[in-house]
């Protein structure tokens, strides 16, 4: 897909044409050790926000735990990992059982099959497929598994059929727009806390201070080369959107109190200009550049899926 393509407006919403890319690795992995994967991170996550809301100092109302933009990403990052466990674990064996009924209806064996159909192995939804165009409708090939010709739009139902479709489940929207705030906000957070705080920070950080400042640009750096999902450069707005509903709740907690100030440097409405132009750099310059870095990083993962060779031995689903 071009620059051009990608920029149409209908790359604003939250469709596209495979759903496997939410439920499937990246890479050739069996299926199992993807799930371990998922289970693993959403478990890893959740353990750390509830300890770090537990040992939050309750009787400090100035700074509450809650009111962090460092603690909402990771809750929101908390989410993804959560949701995207649960579709895996939903999704994957009902695709490996539909697998399993294919091979042993078309009467070959599972490597024939594997070999036939490129899917057996790897995530469709990363290769070089997954540029096509996603609001066109073509004629369904007849393919084994979950594959799909390209240009076909193909979304798997519930009992196994295929549709001509760019529609996935709203819980796999939902999953696909938790991760594109996470995965930019994340790095945001980061670099504030790098650029800002740590230069002046006294004592020592907390490994809490750790898992919410630098372990979560590290996850979602695990998971942006695990996982498959498919990125949309337009997708930003879903990130500018999240920042907006934090600035206007950090606008309603300074009215309260012209004390509370969360970010002295970067979000103070003590002083407005500076704040405004803060902003303005957050908004239109770095949310921007990240969303087209992890756009590069996608076009990158299809470079070299699309020329790596194919697996030589067969990968169980």
């Amino acid at each position: 897909m071009s620059i051009r393509q990608e920029l149409r407006c209908a790359n604003f919403g939250l469709n596209y044409f495979r759903e496997d890319v939410f439920y499937l690795p990246q890479w050739n992995w069996p299926p199992m050790v993807f799930i371990i994967y998922r289970v693993v991170m959403a478990l890893y996550c959740m353990v750390w926000v509830i300890y770090a809301a537990s040992i939050s100092p309750t009787a400090n109302l100035k700074e509450p735990w809650w009111a962090w933009l460092t603690n909402w990403s990771y809750i929101v990052l908390t989410c993804h990992m959560v949701l995207a466990a649960a579709i895996s674990l939903w999704h994957t064996p009902k695709r490996c059982s539909r697998n399993n009924i294919g091979i042993e209806a078309g009467g070959g064996n599972s490597k024939d099959t594997a070999q036939q159909d490129h899917t057996y192995y790897t995530n469709p939804a990363v290769s070089a497929d997954a540029a096509i165009d996603t609001t066109t409708d073509t004629t369904t090939s007849a393919s084994l598994g979950h594959g799909a010709s390209s240009g076909t739009n193909l979304v798997d139902t519930e009992n196994g059929a295929k549709e001509t479709s760019a529609s996935i489940r709203w819980y796999m929207k939902l999953d696909w727009l938790l991760w594109t705030v996470a995965s930019v906000c994340a790095i945001i957070v980061s670099l504030v806390i790098m650029v800002f705080a740590y230069p002046v920070l006294k004592g020592i950080p907390t490994p809490v201070d750790f898992q919410v400042h630098v372990a979560n640009t590290i996850l979602v750096l695990i998971d942006t080369i695990v996982a498959g999902y498919p990125v949309r450069i337009l997708h930003v707005v879903y990130v500018h959107a999240y920042g907006c509903v934090y600035v206007v709740f950090s606008v309603i907690y300074w009215a309260v109190d012209h004390t509370n100030v969360m970010y002295p440097v970067l979000l103070d409405w003590n002083g407005p200009g500076y704040t405004f132009i803060s902003l303005g750099v957050v908004f239109l310059i770095v949310m921007p550049l990240l969303q087209l870095i992890y756009y590069g990083i996608f076009r990158l993962k299809l470079y070299c899926l699309k020329r790596s060779p194919a697996p030589s031995g067969e990968v169980p689903l």
